[in-house]
């Protein structure tokens, strides 16, 4: 499992958040804490890892590379259980990704 903790700020882009009066628009996040994290048939560590971050980020964004045990149920019912305020979870197939880092 890889997990990557990334913080993006949209204060880049400030005529999109904020109203002609200086103030946030309404539903405008300022500052985001996303972890993005890289999973392969976890289904024994996800929750674990998953539970340590609940609470902590803004954005949680699963990519599964082709689980074949329970980790997708895992990555939904985080989703359903309203511990994230947003989940994207995304399933793609690596072939040879191994064979890339050698």
């Amino acid at each position: 499992m890889k997990l990557v903790i990334l913080y993006y700020s949209t204060r880049i882009f400030p005529e999109r958040h904020f109203g002609e009066n200086g103030h946030p628009r309404r539903g405008a996040t300022l500052d985001t804490l996303a972890a993005f994290l890289i999973v392969k048939n976890e289904e024994r560590l996800l929750p674990r890892c998953l539970a340590s971050l609940a609470g902590l980020v803004d954005e949680l964004v699963v990519l599964d590379t082709g689980s074949d045990d329970g980790t997708p149920a895992v990555v939904a019912a985080a989703a359903a259980g309203g511990a994230f305020p947003r989940v994207v979870a995304d399933r793609i197939e690596f072939r040879g990704f191994g064979a890339a880092w050698q």
